[in-house]
C-alpha cells in the first residue's frame, strides 16, 4: 500500500512538474511561442498542464493496451532520467572546455573527471532499462520507439539551433533564449540601480547636506 501511495504521489507530481517545465521552456524561447504553453490562465499554465496531462495518458493507455503494467512505466522514466543527466553531464563538459575562464557562482570539485564518471554511470544504468524494456516491447516495437525519440529530439534541436521558417517563427530557439537572458539582465541591472538611487537618497551624507542647507 504504500508503495502504491508513492507511485501515485510521484506520478501527480511529475504531471504537474512536466506542465510547469514546458511553460518555463517557452517563456526563456527553447519552445517555439505557437505552442502557447506560456500562456497564463487565472495564474496557472492551463495549456502546457493540459498538453501534459494528455500526453501521460495516451503513453499510459498504450502501455495498458500492449499488456505491461506499472513496473514498465517506472522502467521508461528512469530511462528518460539516465538520458537527461547525460546529455547534461554532456553540456558540463562542454562548457568547461569551451569556457574554462567563465566567472561561475559554483565550480564543481570534481570537475570534468566527476561530470564523466557521472555520465558513464547514468548511461549503463539507463541501458540496462532500455535492455529490459525491449525485453518487454520486442526488437521491433523498440525500434519504433526509438526512432520516433530520435526524429522528435533531432527536430527539437533543429529548430532551437536553426529555426524553422513557419508559423511566424523568424529565430532559432537560441536567439529566443539568448533574448530572454538578455531581458533578465537589463531588469537586475535596473533594480540594483533603484536600490543604490534609494539608498544615495536615504544615506547619512545626504541628510547632514539637507540639514546644513536649512
Amino acid at each position: 500500500l504504500g508503495t502504491l501511495i508513492g507511485l501515485l504521489t510521484s506520478c501527480h507530481a511529475i504531471i504537474f512538474a512536466g506542465g510547469r517545465q514546458l511553460y518555463s521552456l517557452t517563456r526563456n524561447g527553447s519552445f517555439p511561442k505557437f505552442t502557447r504553453f506560456d500562456k497564463i490562465t487565472n495564474g496557472t499554465p492551463r495549456i502546457a498542464l493540459t498538453t501534459d496531462i494528455l500526453l501521460s495518458f495516451i503513453i499510459s493507455l498504450i502501455v495498458y493496451l500492449i499488456g505491461e503494467g506499472v513496473d514498465f512505466l517506472v522502467g521508461l522514466s528512469v530511462a528518460a532520467a539516465c538520458l537527461s543527466y547525460v546529455l547534461s553531464m554532456c553540456s558540463f563538459i562542454k562548457l568547461r572546455v569551451k569556457n574554462p575562464e567563465e566567472i561561475r557562482p559554483y565550480k564543481s570539485p570534481l570537475s570534468i573527471f566527476g561530470a564523466a564518471y557521472a555520465a558513464i554511470l547514468a548511461f549503463l544504468v539507463g541501458i540496462s532499462f532500455f535492455i529490459d524494456i525491449g525485453v518487454g516491447l520486442g526488437g521491433e516495437i523498440l525500434a519504433v520507439v526509438i526512432v520516433v525519440f530520435i526524429l522528435i529530439y533531432g527536430a527539437s534541436s533543429y529548430e532551437f539551433l536553426y529555426g524553422f521558417q513557419c508559423c511566424n517563427q523568424r529565430k532559432c530557439g537560441k536567439e529566443r533564449f539568448l533574448e530572454y537572458e538578455s531581458g533578465l539582465s537589463d531588469d537586475k541591472e535596473a533594480g540594483d540601480d533603484g536600490e543604490n538611487a534609494k539608498l544615495e537618497v536615504t544615506s547619512p551624507a545626504n541628510e547632514d547636506t539637507n540639514e546644513d542647507k536649512e
